[in-house]
């Protein structure tokens, strides 16, 4: 899978980020959606995180989507990397009546 594959500048967007990181000495985070896959990895200090629709879910095995939704939580670790977790929601959380 290409890492940037709806940015048809992908390969330059890419070299620009790990320049930017070496310059700063910070790691860089790359968000995109709506893949329909769930899709992390770290290249170098750059770390693209691709999210699925947060409704209509990732592709299922049967070849359709789950329909399960999800949020990413993203947080910094102590050491100053981005953590990325995926949380999937097994029941809907009841609505406030007040």
């Amino acid at each position: 899978m290409d890492h940037f594959k709806v940015a048809l500048d992908g390969h330059r967007l890419f070299r620009m980020l790990q320049i930017y990181s070496h310059q700063t000495k910070q790691e860089v985070l790359v968000i995109h959606g709506h893949q329909h896959e769930t899709y992390c990895q770290r290249i170098g200090d750059v770390l693209v995180y691709g999210h699925p629709s947060s409704t209509l879910g990732e592709c299922a095995s049967t070849g359709g989507l789950d329909g399960k939704m999800r949020y990413a939580e993203i947080c910094l670790t102590p050491d100053n990397h981005f953590s990325v977790q995926v949380i999937t929601l097994t029941t809907l959380p009841e609505a406030d009546a007040s």
